[in-house]
C-alpha cells in the first residue's frame, strides 16, 4: 500500500488539480486584471499631437503604433490592384473592364472616393456584407437534425439584413430590432421580420424530450446572442463559472431569463390591410361547413395518432399537450407548440388510414374547398419570435447545465462586471417587455461592448484579420490586443455619427493601412518586418486573402455576363450533383434557368445538404455561428472548379459571348478573355502560350478549346486570390 502511494502519489494530485481547475467554480475577485481591456469603459482615445495632419484619424493612430515599434510600411498598392480589392471587398463582385478603364484613367484627387461612395451605394454592397452577418446568425432555410424541415419563410430575414445594409440601418436599430422588434415596433412588419435571428436556432421537431429541446433552443439563442452582439463566450458558463473570463454561470441563465418567454412558431401572419382581413373572414364563413365535414371525418384518427405520439414523450410535455389550450401555462403552451409540429407532420399521412369509401368523400370535399378558395387573399407570413404572456416562465441555474436539475430561480440581469446597473423591464399587452430592456442596454452609447464588436467585425470584412483576433471572443483569450486606439476610436467613432455602418466603411477603406500593396518592392523592409511582426498585427503591409466561397462562384457568373442581379424573393433551389439527388434531402431544381444564376447568397441553405460546390471553398457550418471563415486551399477547390457542371456552363458561357466579340482573331480572344478574368491584358509570354495552348487543342470546336483556357484562368491564383 505504501508502495502504491509513493509511485502514484504525485500523478494522483497532479489529476486532483486538473479536475479542481476545470470542474470547480472560479470566485472572481476585485483584480482589475482579470478584466480584459475590451471589457472596459469605452473611452475615446486622443490623437497624438504629432499626428495632428492625417486626415483619417485611423492613420494617425496607425503611424504612431509603426513609430512605437520600428516598422516601415509597405507603398501604397497599385491602381488596377487597389479597384479590384475595392470592388469585392465592398460588393464581393470584380470590377467590369469599363470600371477599371475608367478609373485608370482619372487622375483627379477624388478619383478613389468616388469609387468608394458608388460601390456604397450599389445593392450587392448590402448583398455581399449581409452575408458576414448570416455566418454569424447561423442562418439556414431549415431546421437541423434528422427531419431537417424546410422553414419556407426564413428567407424573408435573410432579405430583411440585405436590404438593412443597404439602407444604412442605424446599428443600434439594427440589434434591437433583432432582439425585440416584435415588442419595440408590434405594427412595423420589418421589425417583426428581424426577429428572425432568434428563430434560426436549429431544432429538433421529431424528437421526444421537448423539455430538453426547448432548452437546447434557449441555450442556442443566449449563446448566439451574446456572440454576436457582445463578442462573449457566454456557453462556456452555462455548466461551470467561465475560466478566462469574469463570466459567472448564474449569469448565463440571468443572460439566458431574457429569453424565457418566446414562443417559436413556424409562421407568423404579417400585418394586413383591413380589407384584407374582412375578405379573409368572408371566405373562412364560405368554407367552414366544408372544413368541418374534413376535420368530423378525421376526429377518430386525429385521437388514435394524438395517443399514439403523446405516450413517447417526456412527461411535462405530455401534461402540457393533454391539458386544455386556455389553462396552459407559458411553459405548457411552448412545449405544446414544439410538440405540435411532429403531431401536424404525421396528421397529413393520416389520409392513407381511410376506408375506401371515406376516401372518396373526403377527395370530393378537398375538391370543393380548393374551388372554393381559388380567390381567398394570400395571406403573408413570417418566421420570427413573439410572445403571448406578460409574465414569463420561470428560469433556474442548472447543475451542470443540466435542464433536469435546477437549482436556485434567477431574474434577467446584465453581467455585474460590465454594469452595476439592474434591468429596467415594462410589460405590454402581451407581453414581458424582457428582450426590450436587454436591447436598449445593449444599444447604449456608452455601452463597452456593442459598438466595439461590430467595427471589428467590419475591420475583419477589410483586412482579412481583425483588430480583436476572435471577434466573437472578446475576453482574455483574444489577448493581446494590438490596436486598442484604433478599435476604441471607431466604437465611439460609430455612436457619434448615428451609428452609421457606412460611415465606418467608409473611414476604413479611405485610410493608409487598407491601401498598402501585399507585395514587397523593397525586401529589406519585408525582412525587417517579418522579425518585428510577423503575424501583421501592425498592418504595415497589405494581406493575400483568397476569394469566398461565393466571390468565387459569383464573379464567375458576372464575367460570363450570366449573374442575375437584384434581390430575390424566395430561395433559389440550385441543381445537385446527380450522386446526392438521392439523398432524402435534395430538392427538385428550379425550372427556371434565371433563378439559379442569381448571387450565391440567394442559393437554397439546407443545414443536412450543404452546397457542394461552396462546400469546397470553406463555406461554414449552418448549425452554429461562424464569425471566421476558414481559408484554405486545396486540389479539392480546383477539382470542384474543372468538373463542377454549372462552373462548365458559365465557363461556355463566358467563351461565347468573347466569341461573337471576336470571331476570327485568337489574339483577341484571349486579350478578351484576360481582361474578364483578370482585368488586364496578357503580356507577350502569356499571350504566345495562349495561342499554343488553343492550337495544339485536339479538337476543332473553338468553343470548347475558349471554354478550356477560360477554366485554366479561373484556376490561377490571380484570380482566386485577392491581393
Amino acid at each position: 500500500m505504501n508502495r502504491f502511494f509513493g509511485v502514484y502519489q504525485l500523478p494522483v494530485v497532479v489529476l486532483f488539480i486538473l479536475h479542481y481547475l476545470i470542474f470547480s467554480p472560479i470566485t472572481w475577485g476585485e483584480d482589475s486584471s482579470r478584466i480584459a481591456p475590451t471589457f472596459k469603459p469605452l473611452a475615446r482615445p486622443k490623437v497624438l499631437s504629432g499626428n495632428v495632419d492625417c486626415a483619417n484619424a485611423i492613420d494617425a493612430f496607425w503611424k504612431a503604433s509603426l513609430k512605437k515599434s520600428g516598422l516601415t510600411p509597405f507603398p501604397s498598392a497599385d491602381k488596377r490592384t487597389l479597384l479590384r480589392r475595392l470592388h469585392f471587398d465592398i460588393t464581393g463582385l470584380p470590377p467590369t473592364s469599363d470600371a477599371m478603364k475608367s478609373f485608370l484613367e482619372d487622375n483627379s484627387p477624388d478619383a478613389y472616393e468616388k469609387v468608394v461612395e458608388r460601390l456604397l451605394q450599389s445593392p450587392a454592397y448590402g448583398e455581399h456584407w449581409a452575408q458576414q452577418w448570416l455566418d454569424l446568425a447561423r442562418y439556414s432555410d431549415s431546421e437541423g437534425f434528422k427531419i431537417d424541415r424546410i422553414r419556407p419563410e426564413a428567407w424573408k430575414y435573410r432579405n430583411w439584413v440585405i436590404r438593412a445594409f443597404n439602407d444604412d440601418l442605424p446599428y443600434d436599430k439594427f440589434v434591437q430590432w433583432q432582439i425585440a422588434g416584435d415588442e419595440i415596433a408590434p405594427t412595423m412588419n420589418d421589425a417583426r421580420i428581424a426577429t428572425g435571428f432568434l428563430r434560426l436556432a436549429p431544432e429538433e421537431s421529431n424528437g421526444a424530450d421537448y423539455t430538453q429541446i426547448r432548452q437546447d433552443i434557449l441555450n442556442d439563442i443566449t449563446d448566439v446572442t451574446a456572440q454576436a452582439f457582445l463578442g462573449l463566450t457566454l456557453g462556456c458558463a452555462r455548466c461551470h463559472h467561465h475560466k478566462f473570463d469574469p463570466i459567472k454561470q448564474e449569469e448565463y441563465f440571468e443572460f439566458q431569463a431574457f429569453f424565457s418567454g418566446v414562443l417559436y412558431p413556424d409562421a407568423i401572419t404579417l400585418s394586413m390591410p383591413v380589407t384584407m382581413n374582412s375578405r379573409l373572414k368572408f371566405f373562412e364563413e364560405k368554407t367552414k361547413p366544408i372544413r368541418n365535414e374534413i376535420s368530423q371525418m378525421m376526429v377518430p384518427y386525429e385521437k388514435a395518432l394524438f395517443e399514439e405520439i403523446v405516450v413517447a414523450l417526456d412527461l411535462p410535455t405530455q401534461i402540457a399537450l393533454k391539458t386544455p389550450k386556455e389553462k396552459r401555462t407559458v411553459t405548457q403552451v411552448q412545449l405544446a407548440l414544439l410538440a405540435s409540429k411532429q403531431i401536424d407532420r404525421r396528421k397529413n399521412k393520416l389520409y392513407r388510414r381511410l376506408k375506401p369509401e371515406q376516401r372518396i368523400v373526403y377527395d370530393q370535399a378537398i375538391e370543393n374547398l380548393v374551388t372554393l378558395e381559388k380567390g381567398k387573399p394570400m395571406v403573408e407570413a413570417y418566421m420570427g419570435v413573439e410572445e403571448t404572456f406578460v409574465i414569463p416562465p420561470s428560469t433556474f441555474r442548472l447543475a451542470q447545465g443540466n435542464v433536469h436539475k435546477p437549482k436556485e430561480e434567477v431574474q434577467p440581469d446584465f453581467p455585474d462586471w460590465i454594469t452595476t446597473k439592474h434591468p429596467t423591464i415594462r410589460s405590454t399587452k402581451n407581453s414581458s417587455g424582457r428582450r426590450t430592456a436587454l436591447a436598449q442596454w445593449l444599444t447604449q452609447p456608452e455601452h463597452p461592448l456593442t459598438s466595439r464588436v461590430i467595427v471589428n467585425r467590419i475591420w475583419q470584412g477589410y483586412f482579412g484579420t481583425a483588430l480583436v483576433a476572435n471577434p466573437s471572443d472578446f475576453g482574455k483569450a483574444s489577448e493581446p490586443f494590438y490596436q486598442p486606439d484604433i478599435l476604441d476610436w471607431l466604437a465611439t467613432e460609430l455612436v457619434e455619427r448615428g451609428w452609421s455602418l457606412k460611415s465606418i466603411h467608409r473611414l476604413i477603406v479611405n485610410s493608409s493601412p487598407y491601401k498598402l500593396a501585399s507585395k514587397a518592392k523593397d525586401e529589406s523592409v519585408l525582412k525587417m518586418g517579418n522579425q518585428i511582426d510577423p503575424g501583421n498585427h501592425q498592418f504595415w503591409r497589405g494581406e493575400v486573402r483568397r476569394l469566398t466561397a461565393e466571390e468565387v462562384r459569383d464573379s464567375i457568373l458576372y464575367a460570363s455576363g450570366s449573374l442575375n442581379l437584384g434581390l430575390h424573393q424566395g430561395v433559389v433551389r440550385f441543381a445537385l450533383p446527380a450522386g446526392l439527388m438521392d439523398s432524402r434531402y435534395s430538392w427538385t431544381p428550379d425550372a427556371q434557368s434565371e433563378a439559379t444564376k442569381m448571387r450565391s447568397i440567394y442559393l437554397i441553405q439546407r443545414r443536412n445538404m450543404p452546397n457542394p460546390s461552396l462546400e469546397a471553398f470553406d463555406f461554414p457550418d449552418r448549425n452554429s455561428s461562424c464569425s471566421v471563415r476558414s481559408n484554405t486551399v486545396t486540389a479539392l477547390q480546383a477539382l470542384a472548379l474543372l468538373n463542377d457542371p454549372a462552373m462548365l456552363e458559365y465557363s461556355q458561357h463566358l467563351a461565347a459571348n468573347i466569341l461573337e466579340k471576336a470571331p476570327s482573331l485568337p489574339s483577341e480572344q484571349i486579350t478578351f478573355t484576360f481582361q474578364a478574368l483578370l482585368k488586364r491584358n496578357p503580356d507577350l509570354i502569356e499571350l504566345k502560350k495562349s495561342l499554343v495552348f488553343l492550337n495544339e487543342k485536339e479538337t476543332s470546336n473553338r468553343l470548347e478549346k475558349l471554354t478550356d483556357l477560360v477554366h485554366a484562368l479561373v484556376n490561377t491564383s490571380e484570380f482566386l486570390e485577392l491581393e
